[in-house]
């Protein structure tokens, strides 16, 4: 879902899915991860990564792309 971009969700929701799938599932194992192994600790920094990623970065590409596209039509309308 966070990084599917067929889906075209918002910012917010991309925000407050990510808080709760990815980052309730953390916060309750906080207490653990003092006994995972390097590897495991790796894998969920990994998760959390992409899923913040997904959800901030997003937005960012989809209106840097939008930007990119009215600047082209404006450069091809001056011609």
């Amino acid at each position: 879902i966070l990084s599917n971009k067929k889906w075209s969700l918002n910012q917010n929701t991309l925000r407050n899915l990510y808080k709760s799938l990815v980052g309730s599932i953390l916060d309750y194992s906080f207490p653990c991860l003092n006994s995972f192994s390097e590897n495991n600790i790796k894998k969920l920094q990994a998760i959390q990564n992409t899923a913040v990623r997904s959800s901030y970065i997003y937005y960012i590409l989809t209106y840097s792309e939008g930007a990119l596209a009215r600047y082209r039509k404006q450069i091809n309308k001056n011609k």
